[in-house]
């Protein structure tokens, strides 16, 4: 009987681009990988990204990914991402999420496949990813307003 393989996935979490600091992790987060004995074979990288949807901080950290594939020599089709909360600025997305999402998407929507099944079938792996963002603000505002006035009303 032939040797099972074993599934290799890293997870990467709260990078928060942005932070002076994070250079120096970063290169040497990419030189441990270089230097891996074991490869990888799948990366997910979840938020946040950085503190409320920063541009510059969506495209460093695209970059930054693209690094950590070619680094474990993981193909970019095997990277996914899922947001945070502080990848979108608050007010936007309480205003209009789909509109919000589009800075999101311009920079980390190759690597984004969200509410849906993966299969990895050469891994015999599956994948789910849930994007709470997806009504999280949207829900807590409007209870949070609602909340309010009800007890205005109510004289409290």
């Amino acid at each position: 009987m032939g040797q099972r393989h074993r599934t290799q996935l890293l997870h990467i979490s709260d990078l928060h681009f942005g932070l002076e600091e994070h250079k120096e992790v970063g290169s040497s987060f990419l030189d441990h990988l270089r230097t891996r004995e074991e490869s990888l074979d799948v990366i997910v990288a979840s938020g946040d990204f950085c503190f409320a949807g920063e541009t510059g901080s969506l495209r460093r950290a695209a970059d930054f990914l693209a690094d950590v594939a070619k680094a474990a020599s993981v193909p970019l089709d095997r990277v996914f991402v899922v947001p945070g909360n502080h990848d979108f600025n608050r007010l936007t997305f309480w205003l209009s999420p789909h509109g919000a999402r589009r800075n999101f998407d311009r920079h980390l929507g190759r690597f984004t496949r969200l509410d849906q099944w993966i299969y990895l079938d050469d891994l015999n792996l599956s994948l789910y990813f849930f994007d709470s963002n997806a009504f999280s603000w949207r829900d807590r505002l409007a209870a949070w307003f609602v909340g309010g006035v009800s007890r205005a009303i109510a004289g409290g």
